[in-house]
């Protein structure tokens, strides 16, 4: 029996090497994000509407030095950025400092896909 004959791909074409096109969406992302404070409701945009409208120079600094709190400071940073409802941000920073710092932190890592309390 003849040994089979070895064929070779085509050679690539530019048109192979762009983006395919798609039409699924993401569906796992958060519309908003909500918090309580005094029994009242308040929503913050989505996080991942921010996250492009960090300055780089405060995503370089969180990046630079981790151990002086750049997380959190890029965290407030993208969340004022995404212009949330007056009312909410001073129901936010009313709050106490621990509480408002843990709700930053839920918010903003719920734009990285963990979930809430995971980090």
């Amino acid at each position: 029996m003849p040994p089979a004959k070895k064929t070779t791909p085509a050679p690539r074409q530019p048109q192979d090497r762009q983006k395919k096109a798609t039409t699924s969406k993401v569906t796992n992302r958060l519309d908003t994000f909500e918090f309580e404070h005094d029994g009242e409701t308040y929503e913050l945009p989505s996080p991942q509407d921010s996250v492009g409208k960090i300055p780089g120079r405060i995503l370089r600094d969180a990046l630079m030095d981790p151990e002086s709190g750049g997380e959190l400071r890029m965290s407030i940073a993208a969340l004022e950025a995404c212009d949330p409802d007056e009312d909410a941000l001073d129901a936010l920073y009313s709050k106490p400092a621990p509480e408002m710092m843990q709700i930053v932190a839920e918010w903003f890592q719920s734009a990285q896909g963990a979930e809430l309390g995971e980090s």
